[in-house]
């Protein structure tokens, strides 16, 4: 049976055709791993993780949304102005995907133990897994008198 066509989760303003989704060459892993109802002018921010190795850059990602008048999708570019240098989304996506796995009940959640402890260490994050102690660098001798 032919389904409904999607409407642009853009103001519902052009249905799209009835075109499979092209897949990507690399599924990546995004987190939340689950979406939580999303409202009119709320936000939501999720984060996709890449294999380790790649490099391929996506050109677009698409949004899709089930709602009550039907599916609703949108496909956004990606310039090369919208890529952030730094490790800083890097941080924020492990943050996500680490709080998924202390949320979750034992072993149930979308993350490993060890996946989980991975992050935390590769980007320095305290969890459930991971505690940091501060040294400091230069010897002290009694009550805190630097020696020299």
């Amino acid at each position: 049976a032919p389904s409904a066509p999607v409407k642009t989760l853009l103001g519902y303003r052009s249905p799209t055709l009835d075109a499979p989704p092209q897949p990507s060459p690399v599924a990546p892993r995004t987190f939340p791993s689950v979406a939580p109802p999303v409202f009119n002018r709320e936000r939501f921010v999720s984060f996709a993780l890449f294999p380790a190795g790649h490099t391929q850059v996506p050109t677009s990602v698409t949004v899709t949304a089930s709602t009550p008048d039907g599916p609703l999708e949108v496909q956004l570019p990606i310039t090369e102005d919208e890529i952030l240098s730094g490790d800083i989304a890097h941080r924020l996506a492990a943050r996500t995907a680490i709080r998924e796995f202390e949320e979750a009940a034992s072993g149930s959640g979308p993350v490993s133990k060890s996946e989980a402890l991975g992050m935390a260490l590769q980007h320095r994050l305290a969890s459930s897994q991971t505690s940091f102690v501060a040294v400091r660098s230069e010897p002290t001798g009694v009550c805190g008198a630097a020696m020299r």
